[in-house]
């Protein structure tokens, strides 16, 4: 699928090949499903992405109630680009960009939009978006009709069933101010829960969605990190047996990726004693950075999300990536959603600094470049096999930043291994089992079956053996 902006509109040419302008909806319960099957509705600021890493290249689904499903859009075509080729794309449609000027500025305004079809939030003020409030937050109160809600699901199941394949409901509940904010951010007469959340996927949005698709993914939770504590929760309550796929929002930031192996191991393991683990997709992460910046020194703007995040480098960035993902996906996450492979307009730097595939005019970054052979290496369904069999120590020297993550890839096993920042100094080399092909994180060859360990990883590709082998016969050795 290719995509044009113009002013006011964005231009996409289906798999019938046609182009197509996209245009607002006047219905939010249905804004999102509209715009992928008629050529005359759409939402405003909303994005196809470019499918790449494991399915997807970049950030997810919508912001608050009034879009309030996510999709996964098979376009029954092939994609042939540097890091996609199954043909699944990702929509985003924000609720927060109206074509008036200036916004809405009360709910009455709101409603003359056509984006408030649900009514939101009983006991919020007529005047409660107000100076300084952005008129987005409306949408973050729950409607006070559910089976309205649920009417409306289904409506735009029914339309989008067939074409949209996984349905995503709500966006960062509870944790943030995107839907149903928690009492500590202080909105008027709003103090919702983790059980809050919980009720309407059980009772209404689940049910929804399977009545008009009973095949549909159906992912859920709070599209928090997870690590954070109220998700407990829902899991004790019960909440994995209303959703087929659950959802996190891992960001690395400023991190090191194995850094966040505890709580994720934490989190499988409350689901394991809750029902049982279901499918993770990360559906949004970014570690960002950019070699060629504004200005030195760099201070990042004020209000600016990835801008202020940037480490050291794009190869820190792209090495931090790469072994992020070989982590998650050792720890059942199936998919991981970069945010936000897009870029944005003419002297506006917020799109760009939040891409990590891409600088101004389309300049890829490292960070792609090595996604890039990380997805030629995985094809689009890698297995876990096992991790790096490794004793505590080697010649008195601990090997706990010495890492590695096998999978099974159809007819190969794939071994991705490195060495922390901490212990990358001390000299380790890795040697793998005879057969085995190595390459580095940039997918040149390594002469040899020995390769000496690093902050970017080496790849090991086995045809001869299962990827639990391989984890097994490779030795480590230091001075």
């Amino acid at each position: 699928m290719t995509l044009r902006r113009s002013v006011g509109a964005i231009f996409c040419v289906g798999p019938d090949g046609a182009w197509r302008a996209i245009r607002r909806a006047t219905s939010s319960s249905l804004i999102l499903v509209l715009a992928l099957v008629s050529p005359r509705l759409v939402a405003a600021e909303s994005y196809l992405l470019r499918n790449g890493s494991f399915e997807t290249l970049a950030g997810g689904f919508p912001e608050g109630w009034a879009t309030s499903l996510g999709v996964d859009l098979d376009t029954r075509g092939s994609v042939s680009t540097a890091i996609g080729w199954t043909g699944t794309y990702s929509m985003k449609v924000d609720c927060t960009a109206f074509p008036v000027s200036p916004g809405p500025q009360s709910v009455a305004d709101l409603q003359q939009t056509g984006f408030a079809a649900l009514d939101h939030g009983a006991g919020l003020p007529a005047d409660f978006l107000g100076e300084g409030r952005e008129h987005r937050f409306i949408c973050a109160y729950a409607p006070t009709d559910a089976p309205d809600l649920g009417d409306s699901i289904s409506d735009a199941v029914d339309r989008a069933k067939g074409m949209v394949r996984h349905w995503e409901f709500l966006n960062e509940s509870v944790w943030t101010t995107w839907s149903l904010p928690h009492s500590s951010y202080g909105f008027p007469s709003a103090s919702y829960t983790a059980t809050d959340y919980y009720n309407l996927p059980r009772h209404t949005a689940n049910p929804a969605v399977k009545g008009s698709d009973p095949s549909g993914n159906f992912l859920g939770g709070f599209s928090a990190p997870a690590s954070w504590p109220l998700q407990t929760s829902f899991f004790t309550s019960g909440g994995l047996a209303h959703v087929d796929t659950y959802t996190l929002h891992e960001y690395g930031g400023l991190e090191p990726p194995e850094s966040f192996i505890p709580a994720l191991e934490s989190l499988l393991t409350t689901m394991d004693s809750n029902g049982g683990r279901k499918p993770i997709w990360i559906t949004e992460q970014g570690y960002y950075g950019i070699d060629d910046r504004p200005r030195y020194p760099w201070i990042g703007p004020d209000g600016y999300f990835a801008a202020n995040l940037f480490l050291a480098s794009e190869r820190q960035a792209a090495d931090w990536s790469v072994r992020y993902c070989a982590l998650m996906l050792a720890r059942n996450v199936k998919k991981i959603f970069w945010h936000q492979g897009s870029t944005g307009e003419v002297n506006n730097g917020t799109f760009y600094t939040e891409n990590p595939f891409g600088d101004y005019a389309g300049r890829p970054t490292k960070i792609y470049a090595d996604i890039a052979v990380l997805a030629g290496q995985l094809g689009a369904a890698p297995v876990y096999g096992a991790a790096l069999s490794k004793p505590g120590t080697v010649n008195g020297k601990s090997t706990s930043g010495i890492h590695g993550s096998a999978f099974d890839v159809g007819g190969k096993s794939v071994m991705i291994c490195w060495a922390e920042e901490a212990s990358a100094p001390a000299g380790w080399t890795l040697t793998a089992p005879t057969g085995t092909v190595l390459t580095d994180a940039m997918g040149g060859a390594i002469t040899g079956l020995t390769a000496n360990l690093g902050v970017s990883v080496v790849y090991l590709n086995s045809t001869t053996k299962t990827a639990a082998q391989l984890a097994s016969e490779a030795t480590l050795s230091v001075p």
